[in-house]
């Protein structure tokens, strides 16, 4: 079975203008990450778009995009191939 990296890199979301970090997400010094609110962070919101809709954590299989490198990854199209040079806040 696979096994998170704990790269971060599916903790971003598109809030329609740019890519933004979830609020929750902890880089440490060793360069992985972790979630601050992991137990309970499934269906919490974890931003908000620029349209006001609340942007919702959820399982990273359920996700739209796949992500470079994730060895979770299900052939879906790349986060990094979509919002390609559209920044990181």
């Amino acid at each position: 079975m696979a096994e998170c990296k704990r790269c971060g890199h599916c903790c971003f979301y598109w809030d329609g203008e740019k890519v933004v970090k979830c609020k929750y997400l902890v880089r440490h010094t060793n360069g992985l990450t972790s979630c601050r609110v992991y137990y309970g962070r499934l269906g919490k919101i974890i931003g908000k778009r620029v349209d006001g809709r609340g942007v919702v954590c959820m399982m990273r299989s359920e996700s739209f995009y796949d992500y470079k490198g994730c060895p979770l990854n299900t052939g879906k199209q790349l986060f990094e191939d979509v919002f390609k040079g559209r920044g990181r806040k």
